[in-house]
């Protein structure tokens, strides 16, 4: 048997009960969930068509269908008797057509095996992101234009307050995240109708502390103050807002300053913590009306978006798992996959969605006993993903507590719980820095600490820093440019003054010794949270005179050799496009100057002349398209050899427009601009 934690040979080998599992960053959670699903099998408690695996990506489970057949194939050569080589063989071929996908692959394959009852059309087909946008945005502008129609008061005055395409997008993101709760949109409406409700009070309440707060500063200061006209004042009927925010912050406002408060007195703080609770409370919040009409919109949009699907001849992945939920909950189908499904593991829980957990627990039924296997980790819930809430996973994880508790005081069955606290990627120093920062930042509930399975080659080469980038003063730079520049200089300082901070382990005569080098470029990456200040960073970097490169940048097509290569195939195919062949000629590539570029303007009547022009102008031309210049168009020296190469490569790459492909012809531009 392979080497596993207590915890991992507990969520591998508790097969009498349902596990909610914890798993760390770098914890193993792959080689469990392969674990459990291989023994599943050992232990013969399902067929493989009766067990389901859940992953967050197509490639993810590409992978663990990979590495389960390798397990099962590791069996079948380790078998005690052809019997039970021959079952390990026939699940190997089995495997193929497992149950291992996303949760989109897998409502699509059973919505198809029961389409009658699931209400869709037996040959659907599934709509990409692309053609579900353009379906959805039609459907959005169709309803809008069907809402003013009805001279509906809340809907115009949006349109004529935010224009129609922004309306009918906000539509669209409103109608999707109300699909994805899996809820009537009545229902809808009556959660966010309470929630309005809450609100009110809670702005109300939060306005009295703000006058109460006023008068005492007011006192404190002996200046005279009137706050009574500090209410909320509801908005003329029709207005897409409910209360005249924006009024009541100015009027906030002229008091605040009479009182000429310090910005960062207690008083001051504390008006300002106020105002953010009214922002948060009041801000955006819409009408009663306003709700109405935007349900009402959600249920015509409902329509006309079943119409632009072909009224049922296409189906998105909401779609889909509406329609395996339905079937699941309202039909006889539903029972019977829960008599056919044993066990159901689901990886990256923290990424699902309301709509998704109920499927899954349709799935395995109340109570369902030893059949649910859910993994996740709320410190990864990052992505949002269709309306994925991490709280799905965190009310999981409370439940299986609680039933934890049950099962130490002699219960059975029920839901346990395990953590695979034991990180095996990083080092004990980096394990050790994430620990104490983030369990201040993500607090006792969404962080547990890690323990490092990884030693540190060298304990007293330092292995993290914490760099921290102080904004003082009002002149201070936007953040992402500070930030970059400190990192650009830690960088440069470390190989500028060659830090020994990397570790090399070699093969010695006794054994593997580990030794410290100098740090260099290569060794460093830099990772940002997104995209947003790569330009930021690179600057910085090149400021420094750092050598770097972009990995899934946004900026490729803003890259000086990417420029290049894009002047250069508009200036070969357009022979009289003297814009790109001059961005062409002055490039580093070529390196002319103005004034060469001037001299063949004026000596030849026009660059494109001077490039493109007749042989009888230019000279001989042998049959590669080389040309032997006998005109020097009032050029010399370096700047002469510049513009000979220059015609030269570009006669060169002209005559093979048409004659090569596109990616051939930019192979052999790049080969000519000799670019690494």
């Amino acid at each position: 048997m392979a080497s596993y934690t207590p915890e991992q040979e507990q969520a591998i080998f508790d097969l009498d009960r349902s596990l909610v599992v914890t798993a760390g960053a770098g914890s193993g959670k792959t080689r469990v969930l392969v674990g459990r699903y291989v023994n599943i099998l050992q232990e013969q408690a399902a067929d493989i068509d009766e067990v389901i695996a859940i992953t967050f990506t197509e490639k993810a489970a590409n992978e663990m269908k990979g590495r389960a057949w390798e397990e099962i194939v590791k069996r079948e050569k380790g078998a005690g008797s052809p019997e039970d080589a021959r079952r390990w063989r026939d699940l190997a071929r089995q495997l193929q057509s497992a149950r291992i996908s996303t949760i989109d692959s897998f409502c699509a394959q059973l919505v198809r095996e029961y389409p009658i009852e699931a209400g869709v059309d037996p040959e659907f087909a599934i709509m990409d992101e692309l053609d579900m946008r353009r379906a959805m945005f039609a459907a959005a502008r169709s309803t809008v234009d069907k809402m003013l129609q009805r001279k509906d008061p809340y809907l115009t005055a949006l349109v004529v307050d935010k224009g129609f395409g922004v309306v009918a997008e906000a539509l669209c993101q409103v109608f999707e995240k109300l699909r994805m709760t899996g809820k009537p949109f009545d229902e809808c409406l009556g959660i966010t109708m309470a929630n309005l409700d809450r609100s009110e009070v809670a702005a109300e309440r939060a306005l009295a502390d703000l006058r109460l707060v006023l008068l005492a500063a007011a006192e404190s200061k002996g200046v005279p103050v009137n706050v009574d006209h500090l209410k909320l004042d509801r908005m003329q009927l029709g207005s897409p807002e409910l209360f005249d925010v924006s009024g009541l912050v100015l009027k906030i406002d002229a008091v605040v300053a009479g009182l000429k408060l310090k910005k960062r007195s207690d008083e001051q703080k504390e008006i300002d913590a106020l105002k953010a609770v009214l922002h948060e409370c009041l801000l955006d919040r819409f009408a009663r009306e306003g709700v109405r009409s935007v349900v009402d919109a959600c249920k015509l949009m409902d329509e006309e978006y079943r119409a632009q699907r072909g009224n049922g001849a296409m189906m998105d992945f909401t779609g889909l798992e509406l329609a395996a939920r339905d079937l699941l909950r309202d039909t006889p189908a539903g029972a019977a996959c829960r008599r056919r499904f044993k066990f159901v593991l689901v990886d990256e829980y923290q990424d699902t969605n309301r709509l998704q957990d109920e499927i899954v627990s349709l799935i395995t039924g109340e109570p369902y006993g030893n059949r649910r296997f859910v993994v996740g980790d709320p410190k990864q819930s990052i992505y949002r993903f269709r309306g994925a809430v991490v709280e799905v996973f965190e009310e999981a994880v409370r439940a299986a507590s609680g039933d934890a508790a049950g099962l130490a005081a002699g219960g059975a069955g029920g839901c346990g719980r395990v953590e695979l606290g034991t990180n095996f990627r990083s080092v004990g120093p980096l394990v050790d820095v994430t620990n104490a920062l983030f369990t201040r930042i993500l607090g006792p509930e969404r962080f547990s600490p890690a323990r490092a399975h990884r030693v540190a080659p060298d304990p007293d080469l330092a292995r993290a820093e914490l760099m921290l980038v102080h904004l003082d003063g009002k002149e201070k730079a936007p953040r992402g440019e500070l930030e970059a520049e400190a990192l650009a200089r830690r960088i440069a300082d470390m190989v500028r003054n060659e830090e020994r901070l990397v570790c090399e382990t070699a093969a010695g005569a006794d054994g593997p010794t580990t030794a410290a080098r100098p740090v260099r470029y290569g060794d460093i990456a830099v990772l940002l949270r997104a995209m947003t200040h790569v330009k930021e960073f690179e600057a910085a970097l090149t400021r420094h005179g750092i050598p770097y490169y972009v990995v899934g940048g946004t900026g490729f097509y803003g890259r000086p050799e990417v420029i290049w290569l894009v002047d250069l195939l508009k200036a070969i195919d357009d022979g009289s496009d003297i814009t790109s062949l001059a961005a062409v000629l002055r490039s580093p590539v070529f390196g002319l100057s103005d004034e060469s570029l001037l001299r063949l303007k004026t000596a030849a009547g026009g660059l494109d002349r001077a490039v493109w022009g007749g042989e009888a102008e230019l000279g001989t031309v042998d049959v590669a398209g080389n040309v032997d210049v006998a005109v020097d168009w009032g050029l010399a020296g370096a700047e002469l050899a510049k513009f000979r190469r220059a015609r030269t490569s570009l006669r060169t790459l002209g005559n093979a427009v048409g004659r090569m492909p596109v990616g051939a012809l930019v192979k052999t531009a790049v080969e000519l601009a000799r670019f690494e």
